[in-house]
């Protein structure tokens, strides 16, 4: 199969998973709505729906059904319908649920990519996808221990926040890492794409956004031979994302390549 095959064959795997993707929330969609009278009832006690209380008082009775064996129980009657707390509930449950089809849809878009190299594009990471999904999880577990919905909401807020910010540098020196491996991997000599593995750390931060890793580590193939021109190589694809000029050791025993930053400004 020619590499133009591949493409189509890898193009129409994704249009298959969004569209199941798509069916299956909707089907979730259709199957909270039809059953949504009792959904409004169990969320009653967690302040998220509300309509008319009825108060009625046990049996006693151990062979009787309810488990609470006598006390009082409320029940709820009529047509319950959301709180304001639960319309922020609702909303807080949908980008997560949003959330959720982006992370799916990223992750198999990471899948296609490694499968076919790491030649194409580097596909994006959805940070707010994850923000998304840590809320609606923090917004559940949070109503469920206290009942209190804004609480949840504002504790929700704070853990969207939290991992967008800590996501979304992570996601930006990530993909640019990704970058640099393959754009420098026909130089590393493993003489097929998607063989490397690229660790950068010790990143650098400059202002409008600028970032660079202080040491890069690289897997090298056999046919890495270490030679100046190759090191130039290697300096040249750093300097098409901005970043410094490397100073480059050679370990042998774990087949890497050791870059370190000689200055401390990107070019």
């Amino acid at each position: 199969m020619d590499n133009s095959s591949k493409g189509r064959s890898s193009a129409g795997g994704g249009d298959d998973e969004r569209l199941w993707m798509v069916l299956g929330a909707g089907m979730l969609a259709v199957a909270a709505w039809t059953q949504r009278g009792r959904l409004w009832e169990a969320l009653a006690p967690y302040g998220l729906t509300t309509g008319a209380k009825t108060s009625f008082q046990t049996s006693g009775n151990p062979y009787d059904p309810d488990p609470s064996f006598g006390g009082s129980q409320i029940r709820y009657s009529g047509d319950l319908h959301l709180t304001a707390g639960g319309w922020v509930g609702v909303l807080i449950l949908a980008a997560a649920a949003l959330g959720v089809l982006a992370c799916v849809g990223s992750g198999l878009a990471w899948s296609r990519w490694q499968r076919g190299g790491g030649v194409t594009a580097v596909p994006p990471i959805p940070v707010w996808g994850a923000a998304a999904v840590a809320a609606g999880i923090v917004f559940v577990v949070v109503v469920w221990l206290t009942g209190w919905p804004f609480a949840a909401a504002f504790v929700a807020a704070c853990a969207a926040a939290a991992v967008g910010m800590l996501g979304g540098s992570w996601a930006r020196t990530y993909r640019l890492t990704q970058v640099w491996r393959g754009l420098a991997e026909q130089v590393l000599g493993h003489g097929h794409p998607g063989l490397s593995t690229v660790r950068a750390t010790g990143w650098q931060h400059q202002g409008a956004g600028a970032a660079w890793p202080g040491r890069i580590e690289a897997s090298t193939g056999p046919g890495w031979q270490h030679k100046p021109a190759e090191l130039a190589e290697l300096n040249r694809h750093a300097a098409v994302l901005g970043w410094p000029a490397y100073s480059w050791t050679r370990d042998p025993m774990r087949r890497t390549v050791v870059g370190v930053a000689e200055t401390k400004a990107a070019r």
